[in-house]
């Protein structure tokens, strides 16, 4: 929400106009009592980055391409902010499920999606990461979190390079114990949830079926090592 947005809404939640005066005043609940008032926009952003959101890391780069705009997350560092704040928050912990295993077992599921918007510098490729112990809302905008931005389309060279470094990342973390909040926790990725086309091209499939019966496979293959 941008802060023009932002300031109408705040506006609209908290103020009335009065005929009389033709001014706006605060709304009061109750004769002399003011509904409580939103932060303003300068105190949301700085309470927003006060917030640690953990390291960003610069896209790779691939030979003879020119850089990408966007940053990623490490995988552990994410997934580790993510168990602690469900373990630490009452509500969110008793939500868990841990399919029949002990507690601190966290499956995760990572998927990306691109958005075409007319020109090819100008489009865009986003990547999530959430916890399949979620159960329902696993499907929920509110339990997907930001792993990936990048200003390129999704089959881009540099977002497949990456798909590579992200399976060596998951690779790394199987057998892995953490302690988090008190709870040894294990991370393993069980799910992709993506379309058939982002499937095709990141397990290096042709996208089109081929006239021939032999169907190539391109030699750049980062799926294929899951």
């Amino acid at each position: 929400m941008g802060k023009r947005k932002y300031s109408a809404v705040h506006t609209a939640l908290t103020m009335q106009y009065s005929p009389t005066t033709q001014r706006r005043s605060y709304i009061n609940v109750l004769p002399g009592l003011q509904i409580p008032r939103l932060l303003p926009y300068k105190d949301v952003m700085a309470k927003v980055r006060a917030t640690g959101i953990g390291a960003l890391q610069p896209l790779p780069e691939v030979s003879g391409q020119a850089p990408v705009e966007g940053w990623s997350r490490p995988l552990r560092e994410i997934l580790s902010i993510m168990a602690d704040m469900f373990l630490t928050t009452p509500r969110l912990a008793k939500t868990l499920d841990w399919f029949g295993k002990s507690k601190g077992t966290f499956l995760f599921t990572v998927g990306g999606d691109g958005a075409p918007l007319g020109q090819s510098d100008e489009d865009m490729t986003l990547w999530c990461v959430s916890l399949l112990n979620r159960g329902r809302h696993v499907a929920s905008p509110n339990d997907n979190f930001l792993l990936l931005a990048a200003g390129c389309a999704e089959n881009h060279p540099v977002l497949i390079k990456y798909a590579g470094t992200l399976v060596a990342e998951a690779k790394a973390l199987d057998g892995q114990t953490v302690l988090i909040a008190g709870v040894p926790c294990t991370f393993e990725c069980k799910l992709v949830p993506v379309d058939m086309k982002w499937l095709a091209k990141y397990s290096g499939e042709v996208g089109k079926w081929p006239s021939s019966p032999n169907i190539s496979v391109l030699p750049s293959n980062p799926l294929s090592r899951v």
